[in-house]
């Protein structure tokens, strides 16, 4: 049988006209690949501005891009843009300067850093805010203000309040900006990660405007697009919410820092970081102290236990008892020879709940009856005991008493009698009590961290800073930290441990970097003239430079990372300014 004919029918291409080209920041996902390239912008999405948000094709799809600047030519030879999401700039000219500053002082790429400057969301039916027109500002010195209690970061607040300018005030975690939302109630505005996506963008848009206020954010939020000359708080720069734990690994104080000549910087804590004291001692940052502690504190070799202190507390009014760990049991032991039960993996057996059963915390398998690996024993010892086991048992020691977990509710009840509150370092709610106990605190003092003493000293005045009748904290008397707490001279136990520091050539007197690699890369480190020291342990090179050489040392290890990218050999992990070495 015959095929039929078919006519093939033939397209007309319609010549796109083109109005300018421009240099797009594009998020194509790549390491250690340039970020920025050319595109035309055809003649019916000519209204772009600086900033926007772009669609461009790259390869073969579509992905986000920032417009960096514009070009008056085209080049029939570049690809064009193939939709607007935001016509107008998603950031400001101040918050780029910014982002090339993180760059320069943490290595990593500009999208390393955008997610965290602008929230997901924008589309083309979001609302359009006007730019703000920058001015200057005269630059000042930050100031660290080392308080007594709480209510004096509420002070400080109010008195940096400017009726017509932005204040932003960045803390470390949601139980402070609740009791910074309790006292300013509408006057604030909350910005952070516990808002849904729609809110956070709703949010960045009114600061992106201008609009003024008092503005309360956690970590991110020290990206967000204030005006200049506005008010920028820091609370407790030292704690370890304040660090970003994925890379680049940035930090919110020292991030504050390099926009100094943008904002009025200041800083509240009641213990000081390292860090700014010795830009105090430089004459770089004014340090104000108002600290008088009027707590009983009770140490674990007095006569009264810390039970007896709780059964005294629960009778006048509310008891915090505070304990290091998350979860229910974080370590099981064998009762006859104190070995760790651990899994074939390596991985710790722990207790997720008041089931019996046990898991590893690794792998997440299932691991009950086994033996001990020791001496083959069944009956087992909780360790390490998480909020939730103290909770528990804290219940069977004092009946009739509420118990409440901080983790479970941020709404605690009020101050009241007959009732205990537990939380974790770190995490202390805000409120009344008559009694503090600290549960195995020798466990932040005593470790190998090299920030170990710093957070023990920085825990002690956060529990002063309560305002307790009394405080039980769980060490003995005679030890450094005891006296610490009993001398209530916070600005000099830092600068001991700063002249200790500075004898043993560590932060803050030099930076330091973490880095993944081959033994044999050691050597070609030990070579470079800006480093001061190289230690290689188990596969991880420790290495020490000179603030003044940070940006030799980040276009070093940049070069080397895109030489092993062009090779497609792994990436080498990097972290610089580690919280924890």
């Amino acid at each position: 049988m015959a095929t039929k004919l078919r006519l093939k029918s033939q397209k007309y291409q319609v010549k796109e006209d083109f109005s300018y080209s421009v240099d797009v920041l594009v998020n194509h996902g790549i390491p250690n690949f340039s970020n920025v390239f050319s595109y035309n912008v055809p003649e019916k999405l000519r209204k772009l501005k600086t900033f926007s948000l772009v669609s461009v094709p790259f390869r073969n799809k579509n992905v986000f891009g920032i417009v960096l600047s514009r070009r008056s030519s085209t080049d029939s030879s570049l690809k064009s843009i193939a939709k607007v999401i935001y016509p107008s700039a998603v950031l400001t000219q101040e918050q780029m300067n910014l982002l090339h500053a993180c760059m320069n002082r943490w290595g990593g790429f500009e999208w390393d850093f955008l997610p965290y400057f602008i929230p997901q969301g924008f589309t083309q039916k979001t609302e359009v805010v006007a730019q703000r027109t920058s001015i200057a500002r005269k630059v000042v010195r930050p100031e660290l203000k080392i308080g007594t209690n709480f209510f004096d970061l509420i002070e400080l607040i109010e008195k940096r309040i400017k009726p017509a300018g932005q204040t932003l005030v960045v803390v470390p975690n949601l139980k402070i900006l609740n009791f910074l939302k309790r006292h300013f109630g509408s006057k604030l505005t909350d910005y952070g990660s516990h808002l849904s996506q729609k809110e956070r963008l709703e949010t960045y848009l009114k600061i992106l405007a201008g609009t003024p206020g008092l503005i309360v954010a956690t970590r991110s939020g020290i990206f967000l697009p204030i005006a200049i000359g506005a008010e920028v708080i820091v609370v407790d720069d030292l704690d370890f919410s304040n660090y970003e734990t994925r890379y680049p690994y940035w930090n919110v104080r020292d991030v504050a820092l390099l926009n100094f000549e943008n904002f009025s910087i200041n800083f509240y804590a009641h213990s000081p970081s390292l860090e700014l004291l010795r830009l105090e001692e430089l004459g770089w940052l004014k340090i104000s102290v108002n600290q008088k502690s009027k707590s009983n504190i009770f140490f674990s070799n007095n006569r009264i236990s810390w039970q007896n202190l709780v059964s005294e507390g629960v009778r006048k009014g509310s008891v915090l008892v505070v304990i290091p760990e998350r979860g229910y049991v974080n370590a099981i032991v064998c009762v006859k020879c104190r070995n760790i039960y651990r899994c074939a993996c390596g991985g710790r057996l722990v207790q997720v709940s008041s089931d019996p059963k046990r898991y590893c915390y690794k792998c997440k398998s299932s691991q009950n009856n086994v033996p001990c690996s020791i001496c083959h024993e069944h009956q087992i010892l909780s360790y390490k005991k998480g909020i939730f086991k103290v909770t528990e048992e804290l219940g069977k020691q004092f009946p009739g008493v509420k118990i409440f977990n901080s983790q479970i509710s941020e709404n605690l009840p009020k101050s009241g009698r007959m009732q205990i509150v537990t939380a974790n370092y770190g995490q202390l709610p805000i409120s009344d009590f008559e009694t503090i106990v600290a549960l195995n605190f020798e466990k932040y003092g005593y470790q190998g961290n090299l920030r170990s003493s710093e957070l023990a000293r920085k825990n002690i005045f956060d529990l002063l800073a309560l305002g307790a009748k009394n405080l039980y904290l769980d060490v003995s008397q005679d030890t450094y930290f005891a006296q610490i707490a009993l001398r209530n001279q916070v600005i000099k136990a830092a600068q001991e441990e700063l002249a200790e520091r500075r004898s043993l050539n560590l932060p803050p007197h030099l930076r330091m970097a973490k880095l993944e690699c081959d033994a044999k890369f050691v050597e070609v480190l030990k070579e470079q003239n800006f480093i001061f020291e190289v230690q290689f342990v188990q596969g991880v090179a420790i290495i020490k430079f000179e603030l003044s050489n940070g940006n030799k040392f980040i276009e070093f290890l940049s070069g080397v990372s895109k030489v092993r990218a062009l090779k497609k050999l792994k990436p080498w992990k990097l972290e610089i300014d580690p919280l924890e070495v």
